[in-house]
């Protein structure tokens, strides 16, 4: 920690490395605390904040229905409600088929293409097209306005991935092999 004293303040800074622990997905909201213990053993805890994790180079639009906000900058409001619309139809019919509730928000940021998604997150593959963070209930998908059918490939994958992953959660830390969750994915996204 870098602490700097000027009179009766103190002020300290830790920067998070996301190179030591990954990535964060956009829209995920941070919790935190200082917890300040002084020379003579004295404790004190500040009172919690939070911030989400956004991504300021663009102007947001968002739409929400049924626990589901779409968020996106490229494209009409009809390309968010399209994208809304599947993802209530996907998460209707996944939750049928695989018989798993779905966790009651999902955030699903948008952005225009593969590459801009590559450079929001760190660590991707170069072959990813969207990214499902379980933990969060939050997923990042490339797809541009008028993608209709790659829209409706990958909303149900990555959706796939955060329902199945609700029903393997464990206090082990153990995890769905990838081959399996690719595979329910796949099978997931129906059409097949």
């Amino acid at each position: 920690m870098d602490f700097t004293t000027a009179g009766d303040t103190v002020t300290a800074e830790w920067v998070w490395d996301f190179h030591r622990t990954d990535s964060l997905p956009v829209g995920v909201k941070v919790d935190w605390k200082w917890e300040i213990v002084d020379s003579n053993g004295n404790a004190m805890v500040i009172d919690p904040k939070t911030m989400t994790i956004e991504d300021d180079s663009q102007n947001w639009k968002s739409v929400s229905g049924d626990g589901i906000t779409i968020t996106w900058f490229d494209g009409s409001q009809s390309f968010g409600n399209k994208l809304l619309n599947i993802a209530k139809d996907s998460i209707r019919r996944l939750s049928e088929d695989a018989g798993i509730e779905p966790p009651p928000e999902i955030l699903i940021v948008v952005y225009p293409d593969a590459e801009m998604l590559k450079e929001a997150v760190l660590f991707t593959s170069e072959w990813v097209g969207g990214m499902a963070f379980p933990n969060y209930s939050i997923s990042m998908m490339g797809i541009a306005p008028g993608e209709d059918e790659w829209a409706a490939e990958v909303i149900p994958h990555e959706l796939a991935h955060l329902i199945t992953d609700v029903a393997v959660f464990n206090c082990l830390g153990t995890y769905m092999p990838a081959w399996l969750s690719e595979g329910l994915s796949t099978y997931l996204e129906g059409g097949n």
